[in-house]
């Protein structure tokens, strides 16, 4: 997902300090300057209403509003409009809710105007440096940003972490499609066991990427015949899980 999704929470990650990250990805895809500024604002107040709803709080059980900060990926430089924006807040609540942004932009060749946060790249914002990493990771490659998938694993970034809903980066790149970026990410798994491969090769299959999932056979994996038909399987638990969140739950993270 990413920032014309405006009514879906990217990715919602719990930390082990106790906070919970809800990640909000701005590929880029929006350039108009005026037109990125209103889906911006749409998609904060999306995030703002979620960080208050009971659908939170049975996702994050026994966390409230005060937990949560928004850390903003971005492709550019925020707007104008938003620069010193350290916070997002709601007037209409007792009490006011008011809840940490955080931007960093996820493009080596960028450089910020103003950082929304102090300095929200800092190690210590995070207290365990490897959630940042993995998190970092993840949602370079959601972006399909290869350079930043490079860097994050080149900063030490775990492919195998879980990051959301229990899926790691090495899931997310079997799905993604992007046969580069999932090149990457396997070279950097210190032991791609078979259990592994098989994971990676169903969701690759699942997801209709074909060249993914050859790619990982070049690597060693031989799929069964019950793996031939088992991707179908996947697949399609896949899409019920996706109708039954989007039927049910609005702005349940995809």
């Amino acid at each position: 997902m990413s920032l014309e999704f405006q009514n879906e929470i990217d990715i919602v990650s719990e930390l082990q300090d106790g906070r919970v990250c809800l990640v909000l990805t701005d590929a880029g895809i929006t350039t108009d300057p005026s037109q990125r500024v209103a889906a911006l604002s749409v998609k904060l107040k999306t995030y703002l209403n979620y960080a208050t709803s009971q659908q939170f709080e049975t996702t994050c059980p026994g966390k409230t509003w005060r937990d949560v900060f928004i850390q903003i990926l971005s492709k550019n430089p925020p707007p104008p409009e938003f620069d010193g924006m350290y916070r997002i807040r709601s007037m209409n609540t007792e009490p006011v809710v008011e809840i940490p942004v955080e931007w960093t932009v996820f493009d080596p060749e960028a450089q910020p105007r103003a950082p929304v946060s102090p300095d929200p790249s800092d190690d210590a914002e995070w207290g365990d440096p490897a959630e940042k990493h993995a998190l970092m990771l993840y949602s370079a490659i959601m972006l399909h940003d290869v350079a930043s998938v490079a860097q994050s694993l080149a900063e030490g970034a775990d492919p195998l972490r879980p990051v959301h809903e229990g899926h790691s980066s090495l899931m997310v790149a079997a799905m993604s499609g992007h046969v580069g970026i999932l090149k990457q990410v396997i070279d950097a798994v210190p032991d791609f066991t078979p259990r592994l491969m098989r994971q990676a090769w169903l969701l690759a299959m699942a997801e209709s990427h074909a060249d993914s999932a050859r790619l990982v056979e070049q690597r060693g994996y031989r799929p069964t015949l019950v793996d031939r038909l088992a991707w179908r399987l996947v697949r399609a638990r896949l899409r019920q899980q996706e109708k039954l969140r989007r039927l049910t739950h609005p702005h349940t993270p995809t």
